[in-house]
Formats: C-alpha cells, structure tokens, sequence
C-alpha cells in the first residue's frame, strides 16, 4: 500500500448555531469567528453554574450545564463578546433564523425564564429582553422549542425582538415567582442552539436491507430551505412486525437503532419545526439472503478503498513541543499483502498528540462528502498491532461521521482494552456499535473517517505497525457468536486462539495465492477458548487465514 499525506479543514454549514453542547460554546463558522461567553447573576452574587458536569443520561454526549442557586434569584446565559474583551458584549446578526427556534434540553423542578437579549432596532442602542416562563419538567429531560415568531418583533413592534442585533441569544434564570422564595433551586440545561426553520426531515439512511435479529441505525436531521442540516430530535415509530427500536415515540432523540423482526416495512419519524409536525419515512427490506461483507480499509487483499483516488490518508499533530508523526510503507514487516504502515511519533508534552486518519474523499472534502456503511452495525473494525509495552496507555481508536464536526467525536475508544503490547503482531477487533449513535457519535450511514489512530501524551519517540484494517458485518445469524480471542505470529508458526457458543462448529481455512481456499481444520467448540498453532505455517510463504462457521 502506497501511502501519502495531507491535512484538511473544516467548513460546515450554519442551519444550527450550537451555542451549548459537549464542544463547548459555539465559535462560529470557521471555527474561532465567533467569541461567545457565559455571564451569571444570582442574589449572593456567587457563582451558579457548572458548565462541564458528567451525565449518564445527557441528551447529547456526556456533559450537561448545572445551575444551582442557594436562595431566592439567579441563573445565567450565554452572551456574544469582544474576540479580545470578554467582558464586552457585542451584537451579532441572527436574521437568517428568522421563522426558526430556540431550543435546548432542560431538568428542572422549579419554574424558570428564558429570556433573548438584543439591541432595539431604533438606533438607541438599550438593551432589551423578551421573556418565556417554562414550567418545571418535574425532574424529567424535556426538550423546549420556543419559536421566535412566539414574541412580537421588529419593525412591526417598536421594541419587539430585533433578530439583527442579538447580545445574548440564550438566558436563563428563576422565574418572579421562584426567585421570591429562599428554597434552593437546581437545574440542568443541554444541547441549547439556534435553528433555522425547515419544511423537511432527512432520515438516514433512507433505505436499507437487513436480516432478522440484526441491526440497523437509523439518524434524522432537518432540512433548511437553502439544504443546510438543522439539529433536531423527533419521535422514532415502527411496527411490532417490521422490529424494535432502542428510542421510539414518545421519547426524542436523533438517532434509534432498529433490531429487525421478518417483516418488511417502515420507520417514521416526527420532529417538531417551531410549531407544526414534520414527518419522514425509510423503507426497511428484512431478508433472509446473505448480507456479510468485508470492507478494506488499508489492505492489499481487501481493496474497496482506493487511496488517493475515492479516500485519503492524513496525518495529524498537536498540542505543546509536539511534531508531525513520521508515516512510510514497511515493506519487510507485514501481516499480510505487500507492505505495513510504519508510524513513529516523537511526543514530549502532555498534551501532546498525534497519529493518523483514512477518510472517505480527497484532502479537503466537504463533509457532506460521506459513504453508508450501516450494514456493518453488528460488525467490528479489524486490524493487526504491532507496538511496543510503552503505547499501551496512549492509543485512541476511533471513527466519524459527517454531520458531527472533526475533533468532538465521542466515537472513539482508548485500545489499551482491545491489544497486547509486546512488539509483536496481534489481530484486534473493536465492536462497531460501541461508535453508533446520536451526535458526537458517529451515524454510520455517513461515515467520513473510517479509522482514526492517535496516540497521546508523553510517550518520546515510538514506532509501531498497523495493517490489514478493515471493517466487516460480524457474523450472522447462522453463526452468531463465533469472534476471534487474538491471532499472532511467533516464528513460523501462527497461533489462533478463537471462542463461542459451546456445540458450535467451525472451519479454518487459508490460503497462500489469495484465490483458492483449503480446510485445515474443522471441530465442534466447549466451553472454553478454542487454541490452534499451525506449527512452520509462514516459513515459506505468507499465508490468510479465515475462520468459518458451519452451518
């Protein structure tokens, strides 16, 4: 495998200003435009809010904003400031949501206000507020959509909410009447953002195939009247016949994985756009054929992807005294094909990162620019290691998709959990669907980056391997549960060690030429790991293994 270097930016699109989420605040488009703040009042004149709280149940990522207010008034909002004095704010032109919404998730169990702030349209240049109580949600997450249209603007109304010269477009505080009491008042506030109106959902992916007992992802978004994505959440519905659904009305969310049952059929969807429904299908094909496939990433023998043509290899650096990781073809060490690929990472600061991605299209492609790899759901991404004892503390693994922007995936996983690390070639095998889900993680039907290696902190200089990645489907129906421990050369001999369900049979086979199979074993599984060395198998020749179940 050839391999060649660039690196990209990222430019997205603006249906949705995020102003709050797991990124932190919005910082416009591109990023580092926009300087936003958050500012607090509260009767002690204390602090109230803690902006990075961990959530298990959070409404998007892992982190949420607690507000908690010790006696009568007090809350917080998110002001836009002077790029190099935070302590002054600035008015910044929303016009372009005019039609649209305010929206973000909220736990409660007092009353609350949320209020815009905004300079009046008539030159006087006075702040002015408009003002939507919300009831408690009862210790609940709910999501609250408040029109814009809810408030009377200008010009029509003097005074009136003026969209051109918004100061802070997200307050929130104790209501007159929870203020007045000495009771201490707590809340949570997520996902909070500005979006555009939009006429159409886009349910991803649209259409798909799928076995029974298997899985698919399914994703929403709106649609702007310019096709800009608008981040929203809606209520997941399908038939009993056709399967279930993790999150299914009337519970929101932007993502909900369908486990299929044996009837063809269809999943709906329904959003709310400010004030009317908005609704969207995809058609679900159950089918006994044999949907198994394999998809190489980085590999000779598995070749879907074509570097420099349809997909590109970038590398990536950062952080303190860090440098650009050195990356070549290994020609004489490998698992399997023609080469490896050889990283040495030179890292001597804590913060300090580096490592390198594949992603679908060329060096500055858009986002938008993405491939459907749903069908791989109940699958694993597969590679071989070859690294020293030193990384195995220091790797991230990870993936993307499109509409979640570069560095705030959630998609990722530490490999310490997955690898040995003993600079020798160890097979690895990460689970796809622990990356699935809503926004920062990844919706499978657009992947963008099929696999992202990066290692962290102080680590010196470190050279380690990788080859062979790919991802494939897992096993079917006929011979679910059958998945391999660890495979690793030693010598010439090669040692497989695999498990599953005790009475299953299986069948080994390889192959030298790449073309033509044999059965070197065959056996029925117990209760234990299954352990085979095929003693001076790579002395003369490199060989593929493939492990099978027998129907």
């Amino acid at each position: 495998m050839v391999v060649w270097l660039a690196i990209a930016e990222l430019v997205h699109s603006e249906g949705t200003k995020q102003l709050y989420n797991d990124a932190g605040l919005y910082a416009g488009t591109p990023p580092g435009s926009v300087t936003m703040d958050i500012y607090y009042w509260s009767a002690t004149g204390g602090p109230v809010i803690n902006a990075t709280v961990s959530a298990t149940n959070a409404p998007e990522g892992r982190l949420v904003a607690q507000a908690v207010v010790s006696t009568h008034w007090g809350g917080w909002g998110i002001f836009n400031v002077a790029s190099n004095n935070p302590s002054q704010t600035v008015a910044v032109d929303y016009s372009d949501y005019a039609g649209g919404a305010l929206r973000f998730w909220l736990w409660s169990q007092d009353e609350l206000e949320v209020q815009i702030e905004y300079l009046t349209g008539d030159g006087s240049a006075q702040d002015q507020k408009v003002t939507q109580v919300i009831p408690s949600t009862q210790g609940q997450w709910s999501e609250i959509v408040i029109p814009f249209d809810a408030f009377p603007s200008y010009p029509t109304f003097p005074g009136g909410l003026n969209l051109q010269q918004i100061i802070g477009p997200f307050l929130i505080s104790t209501s007159t009447g929870s203020g007045a009491t000495t009771a201490p008042k707590n809340w949570y506030v997520d996902d909070a953002r500005v979006t555009k109106p939009f006429s159409q959902l886009a349910i991803h992916p649209p259409i798909t195939q799928v076995n029974p007992g298997q899985h698919r992802q399914f994703t929403i978004e709106g649609v702007s009247s310019n096709g800009e994505p608008v981040l929203v959440y809606g209520g997941f519905s399908v038939s009993t016949n056709v399967g279930g659904l993790n999150v299914s009305a009337p519970s929101l969310a932007s993502s909900s994985v369908l486990t299929a049952n044996h009837t063809s059929g269809s999943i709906t969807v329904m959003a709310t756009n400010a004030t009317s429904p908005v609704t969207a299908t995809a058609n679900v094909q159950i089918t006994s054929a044999n949907l198994q496939r394999e998809f190489g990433v980085v590999s000779d023998t598995r070749t879907n992807l074509n570097l420099d043509v349809d997909s590109k290899l970038l590398a990536f650096f950062g952080g303190s005294a860090s440098s650009a990781p050195v990356i070549t073809n290994n020609i004489y060490d490998r698992v399997e094909g023609f080469s490896s690929v050889q990283t040495t990472v030179n890292q001597i600061s804590a913060d300090s990162f580096s490592g390198w991605t594949v992603q679908w299209g060329l060096a500055g492609s858009a986002d938008t620019n993405t491939t459907d790899m749903s069908w791989f759901y109940d699958g694993f991404i597969r590679f071989a290691l070859k690294a020293p004892a030193a990384l195995q503390t220091n790797f991230v693994v990870g993936i993307r998709s499109g509409n979640v922007p570069a560095s705030t995936e959630l998609s990722k996983v530490p490999l310490a959990g997955y690898a040995t690390f003993d600079n020798q070639w160890h097979e690895v095998a990460i689970p796809i669907k622990i990356f699935a889900g809503s926004r920062p993680w990844a919706d499978l039907s657009r992947t963008k980056n099929f696999f992202t290696i990066t290692v962290v902190g102080n680590t010196g200089q470190q050279t380690f391997l990788i080859d062979n990645v790919r991802w494939d489907t897992g096993i079917n129906a006929t011979n679910a549960g059958l998945r391999i421990v660890n495979a690793f050369r030693q010598g010439a001999d090669f040692h497989l060690n695999f498990a599953g369900p005790p009475g299953f049979a299986f069948t080994l086979q390889s192959t030298t030429n790449f073309s033509s199979w044999t059965n070197i074993l065959q056996d029925v599984l117990s209760d234990s790991p299954y352990s085979f060395v095929h003693s001076n198998a790579l002395r003369n020749a490199r060989t593929l293994y493939r492990l099978l179940g027998t129907p």
